[in-house]
């Protein structure tokens, strides 16, 4: 939100967005799957389409993913151990809480593993687009990477500034994560 209203003062927007998750969690989990089941169809439009228009601006430049693991597999496996394994699946860890009072666990079980592998396919995805038309120096750089890259989106000098469906897909998915961190055991 800094980004976007950066006049506004972020506790402001940091209340807002908490006033939604309060009544969000005072309503019971089953109003925040059905949120989540609905925001996760308009997330997907938004990804689907945001890669649409990527392709289309001709922003993606191959060469920027060269080369392919240069110093071997180890400082790739490293990061990926060390750095990554836990900071975007934390989420798992907070969905076990909810197993055990589940008609059906196993179930639940196999859609939460479906689940932790299909968001680690869209972050490959993400950061492969995002070295694709920034570079890996820009990409390391910036604080959000798939801002610059949704930023830097023009096609036929009609489509352009598109960041506010950059800061609409952060929200929501800050929306989907955060009640759950709330929420108490039934």
């Amino acid at each position: 939100m800094t980004f976007a209203y950066p006049d506004t003062p972020l506790f402001i927007a940091n209340a807002l967005l908490m006033l939604v998750i309060v009544y969000t969690v005072r309503k019971g989990i089953e109003v925040i799957a059905r949120s989540g089941e609905l925001l996760f169809i308009f997330m997907y439009v938004l990804a689907v389409a945001g890669f649409i228009l990527i392709i289309s601006s001709g922003l993606i430049d191959f060469e920027n993913l060269q080369p392919v693991l240069e110093e071997g597999l180890l400082p790739s496996v490293k990061v990926a151990v060390s750095e990554t394994l836990y900071f975007p699946f934390t989420e798992a860890i907070v969905f076990t809480m909810i197993l055990p009072y589940l008609n059906n666990p196993k179930k639940a079980k196999v859609t939460m593993l479906c689940a932790t592998g299909l968001s680690g396919i869209n972050l490959v995805i993400t950061m492969l687009i995002n070295i694709s038309v920034l570079g890996v120096n820009l990409t390391a750089r910036s604080q959000f990477p798939l801002l610059s890259t949704v930023a830097s989106i023009q096609v036929a000098d009609f489509l352009e500034r598109l960041d506010v469906f950059f800061m609409l897909a952060m929200v929501i998915g800050i929306f989907l994560k955060l009640p759950y961190y709330f929420m108490r055991p039934p």
